[in-house]
This record gives structure tokens, C-alpha cells and sequence, in this order.
């Protein structure tokens, strides 16, 4: 606009110095009165420029002070209080140079983790020049004696002396003897020794007519096993035995004939005949010993064993009909369980926790195998499974635990349900931690508030008391009742806050709401911004209470 002005004043003096010179008086006055009215004009417009120029000069400067207010730099010695500052603020701890922010609405933890400001330590520096030589020390303490000298030269050898006399025999060394046996009396001199070669014992004479005892044995100790000889002939095939006793079964008395000392089963009664020369008379015996413990008669009409094929499954085959079958322990007695499967101890080396009262539960039913079951009522199947406290329940899958009161896992790996009443469905390293939780699948998820809920994706995490993620990735919910449906690394930090997916989204007021796009934030309470990217209702302002806003366009009451 003021480029205009200053165009069509240069404009209205051109014309004034290129006007003829044969133009009239009359004619020129009324040009020079249209430009001052044409200038006046201009002057006013000017005018109007100057004063919004002001006002939005003004208006900027009111609109620093709020922006300034809203994202502060605080510091201090510490970790920031989560009361300190507002959403976007930052903060350096001073003590340790970390800084932490943007500041979110997050409940559990709005500051986040800090970010190290120092760099890391540097290289190690060239090393110094020498120092200048010290003073000379004191003359230390005298020393030890060196070695003694080398011999000196040897003196001219003397005349030789005289021979001396004889000296007198010695008396005759001992003398070794050997032989098969021990040695007799009349061998050897007082002193000899003798070796039996036949059991290794020495002798030594003690008298001219005893040898005595041994006084030795140098027979080593036995050496090792010699190597197998080869198969020798076979021999002849001996003379043939008697008839033995054959023992038969059926279900009723016996009736067929037999030889004497054959035995008979009678199935159904348990009753054990042995036939004589002529009949096989009266049982000798009651397998089931029914006379010392009546309880198995009175099982015989409930409980029927069926050596055959039975349903399609092989016998023999149990069954017991028109009754109750009870298994009872007391509590913690490590009594009472009805263990299906071999349930053997866990393997070493798989990285399983086993505890000192792994096996201490009652009442419990195990299935599968290297399962734990440390209290009771409880119910664990599948592979390396943990049964931590009553009543909770481990229907399948490999490494799981329920530790809680009526807590459940149904199936996956490495799934944890520690909350009373939670439960995990399915999926990996899944965690229901508070009243009443669940985690329907996934991976790494987490339901940490009560009556939360995460329905699947990875690394998610319903934290606000009944909030619920639906699914995809790193979202987390940190208001009561708030809620993500999806997308990535979405924040629901208020009550009754929602984001229905995108990236980076989050709704921090109060029943706020981001539908989708990327980094939009709907600061304020009850307010909407429904895609784009980087859009941003204000925090704190009143006037964007129900305010909505999407892409580059907006509304607010």
C-alpha cells in the first residue's frame, strides 16, 4: 500500500513538469487542486496504515508474552515435581545436565525421561614433556657384603708319606636266597634274606635256625582286567525239565481242565485257584483283598475295566459310571492334585524361575508338562506354566504365570496376569497388572490401570483406571475412560480423551479428541482437530473450549 501512495505521487508530479507551457492559468489551477485532493487522499490512507501497523505490532507482542508463558525453560537441582510448569515446557536439572520435555499431560509421568546435555568424555591427552632432573638424594645405607673371591693359584704339591698297616677283615655281607615256598631252617646265615617267589614274601634269618616271619611282600597290587577271551564251543544241550506252571485268566470260576500246580485269575472277583491232581477246588487267594478293605467291593458297581478298544481309544480302558469321583488335600499340602501327563521337574537351562514351594499347591489340576502349581483350587496345562496363587488359571502355552487371586492366561508365551481378576488372552511378553485387566493378543503390551483393556498391537499401554487401546503401536491411554483405536505413538492423557489413530497424535484436554493425521494436539478441554499435520488447538484458552479444528481450517465459539 505505501508503495502505491509513493507511485502516484511521483505520478502527479510528472505531470506537472511535463504539462504544455502553452496551457491556461485556469486550466493548470484546476490540476494543481484535483492533485492536492488526490495527495490529501493518500495522506489519509497513510494515516490508516500507520495505526494497524501499530495495533498489530501490539498484537504480536501480547501474542510473545502468551507463547513465552506457555513453553518455558525451567530449571533446578533435581527432577522436575510432575505439578511444575505446563504442557511444553522444558527443564534442566542442573545437578546432574539433563533436560527434560516437552512436558506432556501425561498423569503417570508428564516430564518423560531426561536427555543427557554433557557429551561423553573425551580422547585421552598427549602425554607431557619431561620434567626437569630432581636434586641428588641422600647416601643411603651401606650396602651387603659381596661374594667372596676366586681361589688363589695352588701351592707345589708335597712328598708322599708312608704305607700303613693292613686293616682286619670285615665280616661277610647278607646273602639272597630264593625259591618257590618258604626257606628251610638249615639254609642261609644269620642275617641272608629270602624271596618266595611264589607268594612275594621276604624273609630275614634271625636265628641260625629260624627264618621267622615275613618281613615284606613286594606283590604289587592286582593288575587291570584282561581282554575277553573268544566264545568257547557250545556245549551240549542239557536233559529236559519238568512241566511247569501255566497261569491262565478268564471272568468267573475256572472250569477248563488243567494239570496239577497251574494257575487261574478269575478277573472279576480276583479270586486266584490252583488246580490240584483232579479239580481246581476253592481260591487260595483274594488278589483284590476284599475281606481287609471292603471300600473295593463297594467301588465294583461304579467302576468297570475294559481291557479292549473303547471309543476309538486303546485299552485296557477305567471307567467309572453313576458316581462322583472327589480328589481331595489340605490347603498347601502338596495333596489332593490330579496330575495328567508326566509334569516332570523343569529343565535346567531354559531360563525358568522355579521356587522353593513350586510343588507345594493342593487341590490343583495339572496337565502337560514341567508345570508349577504353588497354591490351590487352581488349574495349569501346557509347557513350563506357573500357578501362583489361588484359583487362577493357566489353560495353555509355554512359560506363562497367573500369580493373582482368579487371575488367567489362556494361551501364548511369557504372558503375565498379576493383577486379581486379570486376564491375558493370547500373544507375547503381554502383562495384565491391575483389578480387573486384560490384554486380548499382541506383543509387549501392557494393561496397567483397573479395568483397562488392550486388544492387541505392539507396546501398548492402557494406564488410565477402564481406558482402553485397541491396537497399533506405542500408544498409551493415561486419562480414566480415555481411549486410542489405533495408530502410532498416540496419547490419550486426559479423561475421557480419545485418538482414533495417525502418528504422534495426542488429546490432553478433558473429552478431547484427534481423529487423525500426524503431531496434532487438542490441548483443550472438550476440543477436536480431525486430521493434518502439526495442528494445534492452544492450552488454557477458554475461547477454544469445544473448538475443532482440521488442516488448515478452524472453529471455536
Amino acid at each position: 500500500m505505501r508503495r502505491t501512495v509513493l507511485l502516484g505521487v511521483c505520478l502527479a508530479l510528472g505531470v506537472l513538469l511535463v504539462a504544455p507551457a502553452t496551457a491556461s492559468a485556469a486550466t493548470e489551477q484546476q490540476e494543481i487542486t484535483a492533485l492536492q485532493a488526490a495527495v490529501a487522499t493518500l495522506q489519509g490512507q497513510v494515516a490508516v496504515l500507520k495505526v494497524q501497523v501499530v495495533t498489530q505490532a501490539v498484537q504480536i507482542g501480547t501474542l510473545q508474552v502468551q507463547v513465552a508463558s506457555k513453553h518455558a525453560l525451567l530449571s533446578g537441582s533435581g527432577a522436575p515435581a510432575a505439578a511444575l510448569g505446563f504442557v511444553g515446557d522444558f527443564y534442566v536439572n542442573t545437578s546432574a545436565w539433563t533436560i527434560y520435555g516437552p512436558k506432556t499431560g501425561s498423569l503417570a509421568n508428564p516430564w518423560g525421561s531426561p536427555t543427557l546435555l554433557v557429551g561423553p568424555k573425551g580422547a585421552t591427552g598427549a602425554t607431557g614433556a619431561t620434567g626437569a632432573t630432581g636434586a641428588t638424594g641422600a647416601t643411603g645405607a651401606t650396602g651387603l657384603q659381596g661374594p667372596a673371591g676366586s681361589n688363589g693359584t695352588d701351592g707345589t704339591d708335597g712328598t708322599n708319606g708312608t704305607n700303613g698297616t693292613n686293616g682286619t677283615n670285615g665280616t661277610n655281607g647278607a646273602t639272597w636266597f630264593m625259591g618257590s615256598g618258604e626257606p628251610s631252617a638249615s639254609q642261609g646265615n644269620v642275617g641272608d634274606l629270602y624271596l618266595d617267589t611264589a607268594s612275594g614274601n621276604i624273609y630275614q634269618k634271625a636265628s641260625s635256625t629260624d627264618w621267622g616271619s615275613p618281613i615284606a611282600d613286594i606283590t604289587g597290587p592286582q593288575g587291570p582286567k584282561g581282554d575277553k577271551g573268544d566264545t568257547g564251543v557250545t556245549g551240549q544241550q542239557g536233559a529236559a525239565g519238568p512241566a511247569g506252571t501255566s497261569v491262565t485268566t478268564g471272568s468267573g470260576a475256572p472250569v477248563a481242565s488243567a494239570n496239577a500246580g497251574d494257575l487261574y485269575l478269575d478277573i472279576a472277583s480276583g479270586d486266584l485257584y490252583e488246580h490240584s491232581d483232579s479239580s481246581w477246588g476253592s481260591p487260595i487267594s483274594d488278589l483284590l483283598l476284599k475281606a481287609d478293605y471292603p471300600n473295593i467291593t463297594a467301588l465294583e458297581p461304579s467302576l468297570t475295566v475294559d481291557p479292549n478298544v473303547e471309543n476309538g481309544v486303546a485299552g485296557p480302558n477305567v471307567l467309572f459310571h453313576d458316581c462322583n469321583v472327589h480328589v481331595l488335600g489340605a490347603t498347601k499340602s502338596g495333596f489332593g492334585n490330579l496330575i495328567v501327563g508326566p509334569d516332570n521337574d523343569p529343565a535346567p537351562g531354559n531360563n525358568f524361575p522355579v521356587p522353593t514351594t513350586y510343588r507345594s499347591g493342593s487341590n490343583n489340576l495339572v496337565c502337560g508338562d514341567q508345570n508349577l502349581f504353588e497354591d490351590n483350587g487352581g488349574f495349569v496345562a501346557g509347557l513350563y506354566n506357573t500357578l501362583g496363587y489361588d484359583y487362577a488359571t493357566v489353560s495353555g502355552g509355554n512359560k506363562n504365570i497367573a500369580d493373582n487371586n482368579c487371575s488367567s492366561v489362556s494361551g501364548g508365551e511369557h504372558n503375565h496376569a498379576s493383577g486379581s481378576l486379570a486376564s491375558v488372552t493370547g500373544g507375547v511378553w503381554n502383562s495384565a497388572r491391575a483389578l480387573d485387566s486384560s490384554v486380548t493378543g499382541g506383543q509387549n503390551d501392557a494393561a496397567d490401570g483397573n479395568g483397562s483393556s488392550v486388544s492387541g498391537g505392539e507396546e501398548n499401554d492402557a494406564s488410565g483406571p477402564y481406558s482402553t487401546v485397541s491396537g497399533g503401536q506405542k500408544n498409551e491411554t493415561d486419562g480414566n475412560y480415555a481411549s486410542i483405536s489405533g495408530g502410532e505413538r498416540g496419547q490419550a492423557a486426559d479423561d475421557y480423551s480419545t485418538v482414533s489413530g495417525g502418528d504422534l497424535n495426542v488429546a490432553a484436554g478433558t473429552a478431547s479428541a484427534v481423529t487423525g493425521g500426524s503431531q496434532n494436539k487438542a490441548w483443550d478441554d472438550y476440543s477436536t482437530v480431525s486430521g493434518g499435520q502439526n495442528v494445534s488447538i492452544p492450552y488454557g484458552d477458554p475461547t477454544w473450549d469445544y473448538g475443532w479444528m482440521a488442516g488448515t481450517f478452524s472453529w471455536h465459539p
